[in-house]
């Protein structure tokens, strides 16, 4: 899957009018979306599975989305190292 493809896989879920917008508090930004999939696929490998695109990388990326906003990610997809040591909120 295409970086593009996966940007409109998670705004059709999480967008304006996306399945879920209404429970992530604000619809999220394409913006949002790219920084936080650029976050995601800065993890070293080790610490997370191949990026296919699928529904596992849409609910990280979503997860970090809520980090980014200060708010709690929806599940536990993150080893306690990655959180702990803010590999996903620090600056790209």
């Amino acid at each position: 899957m295409t970086l593009q493809k996966f940007y409109d896989y998670m705004l059709s879920f999480y967008g304006e009018t996306g399945v879920y917008a209404k429970y992530v508090g604000c619809a999220f930004t394409i913006k949002e979306i790219k920084e936080a999939t650029a976050r995601y696929l800065a993890i070293p490998t080790d610490h997370r599975p191949e990026f296919e695109g699928d529904t596992v990388d849409r609910e990280r990326v979503r997860d970090i989305v809520l980090l980014m906003r200060g708010q709690k990610p929806w599940e536990y997809v993150f080893t306690p190292d990655l959180l702990n040591h803010n590999h996903l909120l620090r600056e790209i």
